[in-house]
């Protein structure tokens, strides 16, 4: 399953919980987060499935909104 292929099982609901409990120490540790989420999803699903296309729009969309945001302090 994948917590198989990761010590670290993270998925968007737990990204958001980070979120509000302001556990993010950084962008870097958002993003690695983020990342960790893409990869997963493409390394249990075949580059065929909806889930595989799906991981890489989430990822060019989230790249996308993050060069928006200010750089930090």
């Amino acid at each position: 399953d994948v917590q198989q292929l990761s010590k670290w099982h993270l998925d968007l609901t737990r990204m958001e919980a980070k979120v509000d409990n302001d556990e993010y120490a950084s962008r870097e540790e958002f993003i690695r987060d983020a990342q960790l989420i893409f990869d997963n999803c493409r390394t249990y699903n075949g580059a065929e499935t909806t889930y595989y296309k799906c991981a890489d729009r989430l990822e060019r969309f989230f790249y996308d909104k993050i060069d928006l945001w200010p750089p930090e302090d």
